[in-house]
């Protein structure tokens, strides 16, 4: 019966660090492609808020030929009207809404009474309309400019959040890769030193020093251990292909880790950890800037209850004249000017639209305290009881690396006596059992640390500047 060895098929594989392995999730990860997203997402609320700037074109052209039947005989029988205006406006953050336009109306007429039956009538105006109410001074532009500002941070801070839930599950995948990797390295050990006793019984009972028992107590712990290795090289397989799968990478490629799975153990400050985390957690402060925004739609929709007054004033300047190039003379002496000064007020008498509004934002605002709530009482919550099992993992490590330092002991000091005939074939094999075992819980726990400290840099809003 000779050693046991299982095909290698990674004779080719690429050593792969936690770097690389970060690296090539930020590049291909689908959730990286969605975070991606969300800053076009962002950009969005920016030009949506921009958009109340905008300079506005507008432009009229109609044309009208009048053959009506006139009341009078000398109204003539036919009149033609064309109107071409252009114009261009703006409003301003200070709520004033200026516009400059000119305006051309030609008129052609039959009339035997008229003055000037055929004319150029163009203007030149300059308008502004000042908000005093419901947007006093361009104070709710403001706000919305202001909101669009945070609802765009927020959704940033949504991505990066998104891109370091890809870093910690990315890593703590691949410590589990390194972890099955080391258990199937365990496994092989064991295998080994499983046969290499039963070797040594074949010659122990040809000499006839050992009983026919011991042989197959000795051959039935290789068995065992062919088994145990086949289920780990089957879980470092399942945790191989995850890994290439979350990485975007082709099924053939090949890994080995680059990294090992070290245990330094870390002193952490509940209270600082809680301070950090309600300064740099993304999930937080996604919803802490989307709160801030809301508040602000908020005080928006509350204004617009009142009414809108506004100021307007306007100055033209028109011309007269059979050609169009004298009337545009007129204009531009700026010698027959018109001026207009108003006041309008417009407020509904029911005010539904108003109070849905402002309810529904009444809704989204209070929604968003009360989510920015549970999750600070979650973090000061959660991040303590992390901080209690990191610690209480911590010692449980450090009694484990002493164990399978005491077991490795006992199993060769057992091997020896059993080598000289001073213990029973039993004795050696359940030593190796208990040293295999405290070897493979161990490497887990080291694991599930690991794993645990990912969460709370996670938790923390730190896991890309302390990775």
């Amino acid at each position: 019966m000779g050693i046991f060895i299982l095909p290698c098929s990674r004779a080719l594989a690429t050593p792969l660090s936690l770097d690389d392995a970060i690296a090539m999730a930020l590049k291909n990860h689908l959730d990286i492609k969605i975070a991606d997203l969300e800053s076009e997402r962002a950009q969005a609320f920016i030009h949506d808020a921009k958009s109340l700037f905008d300079v506005t074109l507008s432009s009229t052209a109609n044309w009208t030929h009048d053959q009506d039947k006139p009341a009078s005989t000398l109204s003539g029988r036919k009149t033609q009207t064309g109107v071409f205006n252009i114009g261009l406006s703006k409003k301003i953050p200070l709520g004033t809404k200026l516009g400059v336009s000119i305006e051309n109306t030609y008129k052609d007429s039959d009339s035997s009474v008229a003055s000037k039956p055929t004319y150029w009538d163009p203007k030149f105006k300059i308008s502004a309309t000042q908000e005093l109410l419901k947007n006093s001074f361009g104070t709710s532009d403001r706000k919305e400019r202001r909101a669009a500002d945070l609802f765009q941070e927020a959704s940033l801070t949504h991505g990066r959040d998104l891109k370091e839930n890809v870093i910690s599950e990315i890593s703590k995948l691949y410590w589990t890769f390194v972890a099955h990797n080391d258990i199937q390295e365990i496994q092989k050990q064991a295998l080994d030193r499983a046969q290499k006793l039963y070797e040594a019984n074949l010659k122990k009972i040809k000499l006839g020093t050992i009983e026919k028992t011991d042989l197959l107590a000795s051959q039935a712990s290789v068995l065992a251990r062919k088994a145990d290795l086949l289920s780990a090289q089957d879980a470092f397989h399942s945790i191989h292909e995850d890994l290439k799968r979350s990485l975007k990478v082709p099924l053939e490629t090949s890994f080995e880790p680059k990294n090992e799975l070290v245990f330094t153990p870390k002193k952490m400050d509940a209270e600082l950890v809680i301070t950090r985390a309600l300064t740099q957690n993304k999930t937080y402060h996604t919803t802490l800037k989307e709160l801030r925004a809301n508040e602000l739609k908020l005080k928006i929709a509350k204004n617009n209850f009142l009414p809108e007054f506004n100021l307007e004033g306007s100055i033209a300047f028109n011309g007269l004249a059979k050609e169009f190039e004298s009337a545009w003379s007129d204009v531009s002496h700026m010698d027959f000017p018109t001026y207009y000064y108003g006041v309008t007020l417009s407020y509904p008498l029911g005010e539904h639209a108003s109070q849905r509004t402002y309810l529904r934002q009444w809704v989204e605002t209070e929604k968003a305290h009360l989510t920015l709530e549970k999750l600070k009482d979650d973090l000061r919550y959660t991040i303590r009881q992390e901080i209690r099992t990191l610690d209480s993992q911590a010692q449980k490590v450090g009694h484990l690396f002493e164990v399978q330092k005491l077991l490795y002991e006992k199993m060769k000091e057992e091997e020896k006596k059993f080598n000289q005939g001073r213990s029973s074939i039993n004795f050696v094999i359940q030593f190796q059992e208990d040293h295999l075992q405290s070897s493979k819980e161990l490497i887990f726990e080291k694991l599930s640390y690991q794993k645990a400290l990912i969460d709370l840099k996670r938790r923390q809003g730190a896991l890309i500047e302390t990775l």
